[in-house]
């Protein structure tokens, strides 16, 4: 199950997340939607970095996400491999075949996050990943603790949450539910604003972050 891992997390975090109405509870699939530079990035950074933490029980963490992606060297190239060598939308599915395949062959408790696995997949493609990942799931792999999914797809979000173990969470609307989150307006954002956004919320939790860690130095 997901714990509820947020409780020593900054109150202030939270609400520049728009979480501080989240009742969290434990759940084995968590969707988490929201619109860009709405902080899903970061909130995945902090869900890996508190699971990270849980040595207890010798926890892994499974990473998958376009700053993997984005990143050389050995490891993303196994991982994801090359865009020289298929197609943004290839690559996108590997990823998510060999993870649930690598779920089911480790042999100690793990957990998996996706950061937007439906990179450069078409409506079609996004539909058939979806339900993959589904039908994968109601077979849960032995070793597996939860799966934590930060996506803009409909077809991910209304998928998973057919799911009886799942959770959703709208970013900014702690009380929404999912079917208000797929029909909702879609209204446009102009891209300099979207620039604007983002880097005033990222200066704002970084200048938090910083706070805290002085605090906690004392």
């Amino acid at each position: 199950m997901i714990p509820f891992i947020f409780n020593k997390v900054t109150p202030l975090i939270l609400k520049e997340l728009g979480l501080d109405g989240v009742k969290w509870g434990h759940c084995r699939v968590m969707v988490v939607v929201g619109d860009n530079a709405g902080g899903k990035s970061l909130l995945r950074r902090l869900f890996q970095t508190f699971l990270k933490k849980n040595k207890s029980d010798q926890t892994e963490v499974i990473h998958l996400s376009q700053q993997g992606r984005s990143t050389s060297g050995f490891v993303r190239t196994v991982v994801y491999g090359s865009e020289d060598d298929g197609a943004t939308s290839v690559i996108s599915a590997r990823t998510l075949v060999n993870s649930i395949r690598t779920s089911r062959g480790r042999e100690n408790k793990h957990f998996i996050i996706y950061d937007e696995p439906e990179i450069g997949m078409s409506d079609e493609s996004d539909l058939g990943a979806a339900i993959w990942l589904k039908e994968q799931l109601q077979d849960w792999p032995e070793q597996l603790r939860g799966i934590i999914i930060c996506t803009h797809s409909r077809q991910f979000a209304s998928q998973l949450m057919k799911l009886p173990y799942s959770k959703f969470i709208w970013m900014h609307h702690p009380e929404a539910t999912v079917r208000e989150w797929l029909d909702r307006t879609i209204k446009p954002i102009d891209p300099q604003k979207l620039m604007d956004v983002g880097l005033a919320r990222w200066r704002k939790i970084t200048k938090i972050f910083e706070k805290n860690r002085k605090k906690n130095q004392k």
